[in-house]
């Protein structure tokens, strides 16, 4: 295996475990995006996708991140897949979510917001239940 697509299988495992904990790239995420724009230029010789002029694997397996990284950038203000710092992914998304095989199921961005602020909106409350259900326990079951 190519040190390229090393670097790109070991971005997409800390994109997974970052959006997993907390949907977002966080810091650090940006350079991540760096060095998959580098892998991608010398992945896919000129051609629109990874794996050349049609959609493959490796296309199929960082496209499945696109609706929560739009989600991230929305939710941050932040533009992560930039024209100026990684031309190549900018235009690769594009193309990537015009594709006919992938536009009609594609998440809308603004549908992936509101599920994760209803996410994080119920999760607050079950918090805040936990911790109030605490304050009625008797001082010997909270220690436990």
């Amino acid at each position: 295996m190519t040190h390229s697509l090393i670097s790109l299988w070991h971005f997409l495992v800390v994109v997974s475990v970052h959006e997993r904990h907390c949907c977002c790239l966080g810091r650090g995420g940006e350079e991540g995006l760096v060095l998959l724009e580098e892998a991608f230029e010398k992945i896919n010789k000129g051609k629109d996708f990874f794996s050349g002029d049609k959609i493959g694997y490796l296309d199929i397996a960082f496209g499945c991140f696109l609706g929560w990284l739009r989600v991230t950038e929305k939710m941050n203000g932040v533009k992560l897949l930039d024209e100026t710092k990684t031309p190549g992914l900018a235009k690769w998304a594009h193309k990537f979510c015009a594709d006919a095989a992938v536009k009609d199921v594609m998440p809308e961005t603004e549908k992936l917001a509101e599920n994760i602020s209803k996410l994080h909106y119920k999760r607050s409350i079950n918090l805040n239940k936990k911790e109030n259900n605490k304050e009625n326990l008797p001082i010997s079951r909270i220690s436990q």
